[in-house]
């Protein structure tokens, strides 16, 4: 029912047909009152045939519908990077119900780290999977004035830097791919695992969201510098809704600038996902842009 309910939407991206605009408005303002009036139950959604487990206040079935291309531009990178790397392992810091993991399945499987500060939601999905080690957690960070965030004490969630994380996993210390999506401290748990990254260099994924970073007093612009002082190189960014819009040298500050002012300046998108390859990984990253080249039938 609910599946039916949400395959009434239509593809939305700027050029869609009044009527299509018209029922959308409508089917997620009934969905927004259903919210309100508390339908929260727990239902089964598919992903190209992939069964994931989500409640219906979830956003992830929405914006698949909605935007089609949603998320797989991580499992695209990931399947590119699976390639050169065999023993792959993957870090995904905010995993949530374990949207993105369902998606990179679709691609290969290999050992995952998922962590989160609320893991209901991946159990139900992942919890009987031997090679998804799930950590209910929340990731500290450092802000651009030093400050651990985040700051507020948990009853029952401990906040734990991912070192101390790695050092009960061992076996993720040396994954090539790291995800980060933590709604704002994305940049601060970068900051405070500079040894991880200088070292390892492992591709990262993060959510650069100026606005959102600004809640934590948190100035993000001079992430790209602190990178490429690590031996990042070059990085593809995308829009909120996983469509590919360009590649930018991390030593092209002028661009970044222009990208982040931008953010600010326009609304209606707050933020942007950033994949940041090494120079070991510059390969990697030409593959990827080449595939990324090649999605235009999006819809």
């Amino acid at each position: 029912m609910v599946s039916w309910f949400y395959n009434l939407l239509k593809p939305q991206y700027g050029r869609s047909p009044l009527k299509d605009r018209v029922s959308n408005f409508f089917v997620l303002g009934l969905r927004k009152v259903l919210i309100t009036l508390g339908f929260r139950f727990v239902w089964c959604d598919h992903v190209r045939g992939r069964p994931i487990r989500l409640t219906f206040d979830d956003d992830f079935s929405i914006n698949l519908r909605l935007y089609p291309d949603y998320g797989y531009n991580l499992a695209r990178i990931c399947s590119t990077c699976l390639e050169k790397y065999p023993d792959l392992a993957f870090i995904d810091i905010g995993s949530a119900i374990g949207d993105s993991i369902t998606q990179i399945r679709l691609y290969g499987k290999f050992p995952i780290l998922a962590i989160n500060p609320s893991v209901i939601g991946i159990k139900r999905n992942f919890g009987d999977c031997p090679d998804i080690t799930i950590v209910d957690a929340f990731v500290s960070g450092r802000t651009s004035s030093n400050a651990q965030v985040p700051a507020t004490k948990h009853k029952e969630i401990p906040i734990l830097a991912l070192a101390a994380i790695l050092d009960k996993n061992p076996n993720f210390k040396k994954a090539r791919i790291i995800k980060v999506d933590t709604d704002g401290i994305d940049c601060a748990i970068l900051r405070d695992n500079e040894t991880l990254l200088r070292e390892n260099k492992p591709i990262v994924f993060f959510e650069y969201d100026p606005r959102f970073a600004l809640s934590y007093n948190d100035e993000i612009l001079g992430i790209f510098p602190y990178l490429n002082g690590l031996g990042y190189e070059t990085a593809m960014i995308y829009n909120s809704n996983g469509v590919f819009l360009l590649s930018a040298q991390l030593a092209a500050q002028n661009t970044w600038e222009e990208i982040h002012y931008s953010l600010l300046r326009y609304n209606p998108v707050s933020y942007f996902d950033i994949c940041v390859f090494s120079y070991t990984d510059s390969d990697i990253y030409l593959k990827t842009r080449n595939l990324e080249l090649k999605q235009i039938n999006i819809e």
